[in-house]
Protein backbone atom coordinates (compact mmCIF):
# COMPACT_ATOMS: atom_id res chain seq x y z
CA UNK A 1 0.00 0.00 0.00
CA UNK A 2 1.22 3.52 -0.83
CA UNK A 3 -0.16 6.81 0.46
CA UNK A 4 1.03 10.34 -0.25
CA UNK A 5 0.54 13.79 1.26
CA UNK A 6 2.05 17.25 1.31
CA UNK A 7 4.85 17.13 3.90
CA UNK A 8 5.65 20.83 3.89
CA UNK A 9 7.41 23.62 2.05
CA UNK A 10 11.11 24.46 2.02
CA UNK A 11 12.41 27.92 2.89
CA UNK A 12 12.70 28.76 -0.81
CA UNK A 13 9.10 27.77 -1.50
CA UNK A 14 9.36 24.23 -2.88
CA UNK A 15 6.54 21.84 -1.97
CA UNK A 16 7.69 18.52 -0.48
CA UNK A 17 5.61 15.35 -0.88
CA UNK A 18 5.79 12.43 1.56
CA UNK A 19 5.14 8.87 0.36
CA UNK A 20 4.28 6.19 2.93
CA UNK A 21 5.13 2.67 1.77
CA UNK A 22 3.55 -0.18 3.75
CA UNK A 23 5.16 -3.51 2.97
CA UNK A 24 3.41 -6.86 3.01
CA UNK A 25 5.79 -7.93 5.81
CA UNK A 26 4.65 -5.09 8.07
CA UNK A 27 7.57 -2.68 7.65
CA UNK A 28 6.55 0.93 6.94
CA UNK A 29 8.73 3.62 5.29
CA UNK A 30 8.10 7.33 4.86
CA UNK A 31 10.05 8.82 1.94
CA UNK A 32 10.20 12.45 0.82
CA UNK A 33 10.74 13.52 -2.78
CA UNK A 34 13.05 16.20 -1.37
CA UNK A 35 16.45 14.56 -1.51
CA UNK A 36 14.94 11.07 -1.45
CA UNK A 37 14.89 11.39 2.34
CA UNK A 38 13.86 8.33 4.33
CA UNK A 39 12.13 9.98 7.28
CA UNK A 40 10.68 6.93 9.02
CA UNK A 41 11.25 3.18 9.05
CA UNK A 42 8.74 1.61 11.41
CA UNK A 43 9.02 -2.02 12.47
CA UNK A 44 5.86 -4.16 12.77
CA UNK A 45 6.09 -3.58 16.55
CA UNK A 46 5.61 0.16 15.96
CA UNK A 47 9.21 1.24 16.69
CA UNK A 48 10.56 3.94 14.35
CA UNK A 49 14.30 3.21 14.03
CA UNK A 50 15.66 6.12 11.95
CA UNK A 51 16.39 9.80 12.57
CA UNK A 52 14.00 12.23 10.91
CA UNK A 53 11.94 15.35 11.42
CA UNK A 54 8.32 16.48 11.49
CA UNK A 55 8.95 19.44 9.17
CA UNK A 56 11.38 20.67 6.54
CA UNK A 57 12.95 22.98 9.13
CA UNK A 58 14.65 20.04 10.83
CA UNK A 59 16.95 19.53 7.85
CA UNK A 60 17.33 23.17 6.92
CA UNK A 61 18.32 24.26 10.42
CA UNK A 62 20.55 21.29 11.25
CA UNK A 63 22.50 18.54 9.52
CA UNK A 64 20.99 18.30 6.00
CA UNK A 65 21.97 14.69 5.35
CA UNK A 66 19.71 12.63 7.65
CA UNK A 67 18.12 9.93 5.47
CA UNK A 68 19.15 11.61 2.19
CA UNK A 69 20.34 10.41 -1.17
CA UNK A 70 23.87 11.73 -1.64
CA UNK A 71 25.42 12.69 -5.00
CA UNK A 72 27.06 13.56 -7.32
CA UNK A 73 29.98 12.39 -5.21
CA UNK A 74 29.28 10.97 -1.76
CA UNK A 75 31.80 11.71 0.96
CA UNK A 76 34.88 13.96 0.71
CA UNK A 77 37.07 15.27 -2.10
CA UNK A 78 40.29 16.77 -0.73
CA UNK A 79 40.64 20.55 -0.97
CA UNK A 80 37.62 20.64 -3.26
CA UNK A 81 39.85 19.85 -6.24
CA UNK A 82 40.44 17.06 -8.73
CA UNK A 83 41.95 16.60 -12.18
CA UNK A 84 40.30 14.52 -14.88
CA UNK A 85 41.60 13.82 -18.39
CA UNK A 86 44.11 16.67 -18.12
CA UNK A 87 41.67 19.30 -16.86
CA UNK A 88 41.51 20.75 -13.34
CA UNK A 89 38.19 21.23 -11.54
CA UNK A 90 37.45 23.26 -8.42
CA UNK A 91 34.49 22.58 -6.11
CA UNK A 92 33.30 24.66 -3.19
CA UNK A 93 34.72 23.51 0.15
CA UNK A 94 31.74 23.02 2.45
CA UNK A 95 33.36 20.92 5.20
CA UNK A 96 36.43 21.74 7.30
CA UNK A 97 37.66 18.89 9.53
CA UNK A 98 40.49 20.24 11.69
CA UNK A 99 40.16 23.45 9.69
CA UNK A 100 41.14 21.68 6.45
CA UNK A 101 38.70 22.32 3.60
CA UNK A 102 37.11 19.64 1.44
CA UNK A 103 34.04 19.18 -0.73
CA UNK A 104 31.54 16.97 1.08
CA UNK A 105 28.55 15.08 -0.36
CA UNK A 106 28.36 16.89 -3.69
CA UNK A 107 29.47 20.28 -2.37
CA UNK A 108 27.09 23.14 -3.20
CA UNK A 109 25.33 21.05 -5.86
CA UNK A 110 24.42 18.18 -3.56
CA UNK A 111 21.44 16.10 -4.64
CA UNK A 112 20.10 15.92 -1.08
CA UNK A 113 18.64 19.38 -1.74
CA UNK A 114 16.94 18.58 -5.06
CA UNK A 115 13.26 17.78 -5.50
CA UNK A 116 13.33 14.43 -7.29
CA UNK A 117 10.67 13.22 -9.68
CA UNK A 118 8.87 10.50 -7.72
CA UNK A 119 6.82 7.66 -9.21
CA UNK A 120 5.25 5.19 -6.75
CA UNK A 121 4.65 1.60 -7.84
CA UNK A 122 3.18 -1.68 -6.66
CA UNK A 123 4.37 -4.91 -8.23
CA UNK A 124 3.12 -8.16 -6.78
CA UNK A 125 3.88 -7.97 -3.06
CA UNK A 126 6.52 -5.26 -3.57
CA UNK A 127 5.85 -1.56 -3.09
CA UNK A 128 8.26 1.20 -3.97
CA UNK A 129 9.21 4.55 -5.36
CA UNK A 130 11.25 5.45 -8.44
CA UNK A 131 13.19 8.70 -7.93
CA UNK A 132 14.88 10.42 -10.86
CA UNK A 133 16.58 13.67 -11.79
CA UNK A 134 18.93 15.22 -14.34
CA UNK A 135 21.99 16.99 -13.00
CA UNK A 136 23.18 19.65 -15.46
CA UNK A 137 26.76 20.03 -16.63
CA UNK A 138 28.63 22.15 -14.11
CA UNK A 139 26.27 21.57 -11.18
CA UNK A 140 28.34 21.88 -8.02
CA UNK A 141 31.41 22.29 -10.23
CA UNK A 142 31.25 18.77 -11.68
CA UNK A 143 31.55 18.13 -15.43
CA UNK A 144 28.91 16.43 -17.54
CA UNK A 145 25.14 16.14 -17.56
CA UNK A 146 24.12 13.13 -15.47
CA UNK A 147 20.74 11.36 -15.64
CA UNK A 148 20.18 9.34 -12.48
CA UNK A 149 17.45 6.99 -11.27
CA UNK A 150 17.14 5.48 -7.80
CA UNK A 151 14.53 2.84 -7.05
CA UNK A 152 13.42 2.13 -3.49
CA UNK A 153 11.67 -1.25 -3.16
CA UNK A 154 10.10 -2.60 0.04
CA UNK A 155 9.56 -6.36 -0.12
CA UNK A 156 7.29 -8.76 1.72
CA UNK A 157 10.42 -10.08 3.47
CA UNK A 158 11.08 -6.66 5.05
CA UNK A 159 13.97 -5.89 2.73
CA UNK A 160 14.53 -2.31 1.60
CA UNK A 161 16.37 -2.51 -1.73
CA UNK A 162 18.06 0.55 -3.24
CA UNK A 163 18.92 0.30 -6.95
CA UNK A 164 21.06 3.08 -8.45
CA UNK A 165 21.36 3.78 -12.19
CA UNK A 166 23.12 6.65 -13.95
CA UNK A 167 24.55 7.82 -17.28
CA UNK A 168 26.68 10.86 -18.12
CA UNK A 169 27.51 12.64 -21.37
CA UNK A 170 31.03 13.49 -20.11
CA UNK A 171 33.54 11.89 -17.78
CA UNK A 172 32.72 12.80 -14.17
CA UNK A 173 33.40 11.62 -10.62
CA UNK A 174 30.37 9.66 -9.50
CA UNK A 175 29.54 8.00 -6.19
CA UNK A 176 26.12 7.75 -4.57
CA UNK A 177 24.96 6.55 -1.19
CA UNK A 178 21.95 6.56 1.13
CA UNK A 179 22.63 8.43 4.37
CA UNK A 180 19.95 7.04 6.71
CA UNK A 181 20.85 6.83 10.43
CA UNK A 182 19.67 3.84 12.49
CA UNK A 183 18.96 3.47 16.19
CA UNK A 184 17.01 0.36 17.13
CA UNK A 185 15.98 1.93 20.45
CA UNK A 186 14.42 4.84 18.58
CA UNK A 187 15.99 8.11 17.54
CA UNK A 188 15.64 9.53 21.06
CA UNK A 189 16.75 6.29 22.70
CA UNK A 190 20.24 7.49 23.51
CA UNK A 191 23.49 6.51 21.85
CA UNK A 192 24.08 3.55 19.55
CA UNK A 193 27.20 2.63 21.51
CA UNK A 194 25.36 -0.41 22.91
CA UNK A 195 24.52 -1.73 19.42
CA UNK A 196 26.57 -4.68 18.18
CA UNK A 197 28.32 -4.21 14.84
CA UNK A 198 30.07 -6.61 12.50
CA UNK A 199 31.73 -5.48 9.25
CA UNK A 200 32.79 -7.88 6.50
CA UNK A 201 36.05 -6.05 5.91
CA UNK A 202 39.63 -7.02 6.69
CA UNK A 203 40.90 -3.61 5.54
CA UNK A 204 39.95 0.05 5.83
CA UNK A 205 41.09 3.43 4.58
CA UNK A 206 42.80 5.32 7.43
CA UNK A 207 42.43 9.08 7.08
CA UNK A 208 44.42 12.16 7.99
CA UNK A 209 43.30 15.09 10.13
CA UNK A 210 41.23 16.41 7.23
CA UNK A 211 39.32 13.09 7.11
CA UNK A 212 40.89 12.23 3.76
CA UNK A 213 42.05 8.61 3.30
CA UNK A 214 45.52 8.15 1.81
CA UNK A 215 45.89 4.34 1.67
CA UNK A 216 44.24 1.02 2.42
CA UNK A 217 45.47 -0.83 5.52
CA UNK A 218 44.57 -3.95 7.54
CA UNK A 219 42.05 -3.58 10.35
CA UNK A 220 43.87 -6.19 12.46
CA UNK A 221 45.03 -4.93 15.85
CA UNK A 222 43.11 -1.65 15.46
CA UNK A 223 39.77 -0.36 16.84
CA UNK A 224 38.48 -0.74 13.26
CA UNK A 225 38.49 -4.54 13.39
CA UNK A 226 34.83 -5.59 13.33
CA UNK A 227 35.45 -8.88 11.52
CA UNK A 228 34.05 -10.34 14.74
CA UNK A 229 31.14 -8.47 16.35
CA UNK A 230 31.88 -5.71 18.86
CA UNK A 231 29.74 -3.14 20.58
CA UNK A 232 29.93 0.17 18.73
CA UNK A 233 31.08 1.95 21.88
CA UNK A 234 33.55 -0.68 23.02
CA UNK A 235 36.57 1.04 21.43
CA UNK A 236 35.06 4.25 20.02
CA UNK A 237 37.15 6.47 22.31
CA UNK A 238 40.32 4.37 22.15
CA UNK A 239 43.73 6.03 22.09
CA UNK A 240 44.10 5.75 18.31
CA UNK A 241 45.17 8.71 16.19
CA UNK A 242 43.05 7.80 13.15
CA UNK A 243 40.00 7.24 15.34
CA UNK A 244 40.46 10.60 17.05
CA UNK A 245 40.48 12.40 13.71
CA UNK A 246 36.81 11.48 13.33
CA UNK A 247 35.86 12.07 16.98
CA UNK A 248 34.71 8.46 16.80
CA UNK A 249 33.87 6.31 13.76
CA UNK A 250 33.58 8.24 10.50
CA UNK A 251 35.71 6.02 8.30
CA UNK A 252 35.63 3.84 5.23
CA UNK A 253 35.90 0.04 5.32
CA UNK A 254 36.81 -1.88 2.14
CA UNK A 255 34.38 -4.79 1.90
CA UNK A 256 35.89 -8.24 1.39
CA UNK A 257 35.12 -10.07 -1.84
CA UNK A 258 33.41 -8.83 -4.99
CA UNK A 259 29.95 -8.74 -6.50
CA UNK A 260 26.80 -8.56 -4.41
CA UNK A 261 27.74 -9.66 -0.88
CA UNK A 262 27.19 -8.94 2.78
CA UNK A 263 28.85 -5.77 4.04
CA UNK A 264 27.74 -5.35 7.65
CA UNK A 265 25.38 -6.48 10.38
CA UNK A 266 23.93 -4.35 13.16
CA UNK A 267 22.03 -5.61 16.23
CA UNK A 268 20.30 -3.81 19.07
CA UNK A 269 17.13 -3.79 21.18
CA UNK A 270 16.11 -7.21 19.87
CA UNK A 271 16.38 -6.14 16.24
CA UNK A 272 18.85 -6.97 13.48
CA UNK A 273 19.85 -5.38 10.18
CA UNK A 274 22.03 -6.89 7.46
CA UNK A 275 23.49 -4.65 4.75
CA UNK A 276 24.30 -6.25 1.38
CA UNK A 277 25.81 -4.37 -1.54
CA UNK A 278 27.58 -4.52 -4.88
CA UNK A 279 29.71 -1.50 -3.92
CA UNK A 280 33.40 -1.77 -2.89
CA UNK A 281 33.18 0.03 0.44
CA UNK A 282 31.04 1.22 3.33
CA UNK A 283 31.49 4.46 5.28
CA UNK A 284 30.37 4.03 8.87
CA UNK A 285 29.52 7.17 10.80
CA UNK A 286 28.35 7.13 14.41
CA UNK A 287 26.78 10.59 14.60
CA UNK A 288 29.72 12.09 16.46
CA UNK A 289 28.75 15.65 15.52
CA UNK A 290 25.01 15.39 16.23
CA UNK A 291 24.29 18.00 18.93
CA UNK A 292 22.62 17.03 22.18
CA UNK A 293 19.08 18.32 22.45
CA UNK A 294 18.39 18.86 18.77
CA UNK A 295 14.64 18.38 18.10
CA UNK A 296 13.55 15.22 16.30
CA UNK A 297 10.15 13.75 15.43
CA UNK A 298 7.34 13.99 17.94
CA UNK A 299 9.11 16.54 20.18
CA UNK A 300 11.85 14.00 20.92
CA UNK A 301 15.43 15.15 21.37
CA UNK A 302 18.53 13.82 19.63
CA UNK A 303 21.87 13.25 21.31
CA UNK A 304 25.47 12.88 20.21
CA UNK A 305 25.96 9.41 18.67
CA UNK A 306 22.23 8.75 18.59
CA UNK A 307 22.43 7.11 15.15
CA UNK A 308 24.71 5.08 12.93
CA UNK A 309 24.92 5.49 9.16
CA UNK A 310 26.07 2.56 7.00
CA UNK A 311 26.86 4.32 3.70
CA UNK A 312 27.73 1.90 0.92
CA UNK A 313 29.63 3.36 -2.01
CA UNK A 314 33.08 4.37 -3.20
CA UNK A 315 36.17 5.30 -1.18
CA UNK A 316 36.39 9.01 -0.29
CA UNK A 317 38.65 11.13 -2.52
CA UNK A 318 39.03 8.32 -5.07
CA UNK A 319 39.23 10.85 -7.96
CA UNK A 320 42.54 12.00 -6.46
CA UNK A 321 43.90 8.56 -5.61
CA UNK A 322 44.48 6.14 -8.53
CA UNK A 323 45.17 3.32 -6.07
CA UNK A 324 41.51 3.31 -5.01
CA UNK A 325 38.75 1.56 -7.00
CA UNK A 326 37.54 3.56 -9.98
CA UNK A 327 34.96 6.28 -9.29
CA UNK A 328 34.75 7.91 -12.73
CA UNK A 329 31.62 7.53 -14.86
CA UNK A 330 32.32 7.95 -18.59
CA UNK A 331 30.08 8.50 -21.63
CA UNK A 332 28.65 5.27 -22.98
CA UNK A 333 28.84 3.58 -19.58
CA UNK A 334 25.80 2.81 -17.45
CA UNK A 335 26.33 2.90 -13.71
CA UNK A 336 24.36 0.24 -11.87
CA UNK A 337 24.55 -0.64 -8.19
CA UNK A 338 22.37 -2.30 -5.56
CA UNK A 339 22.29 -2.10 -1.77
CA UNK A 340 19.84 -4.00 0.42
CA UNK A 341 18.90 -3.30 4.03
CA UNK A 342 17.50 -6.58 5.40
CA UNK A 343 15.51 -6.07 8.61
CA UNK A 344 14.76 -8.76 11.16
Amino acid sequence: MIAQKLFGTTKNGRDVTAYTLTGAGGLVMEVLDWGGRVNRIVYPDGKDVVIGFDSTAGWEDGDPYYGCLIGRYANRIANGKFSLDGKDYVLACNNFPAGIGCALHGSDGGWHDRIWKAEPFEKGTDVGLVLSLVSPDGEGGFPGEVAVKVTYTLTAGNVWRVDYEAESNAATPFAMTQHVYFNFKGEAGGTVEDHELAVCASSYAPCDAGQIPRKIAPVAATPFDFTAPHLVGERIDADDEVLKFGKGYDHCWVIDGAGFRKAAELKGAGKKLEVWTSEPAVQIYTGNWIPDGYPAKGADKLSCRCGIALETGKIPDAPNNPAFPNAILRPGERFSSTTEFRFA
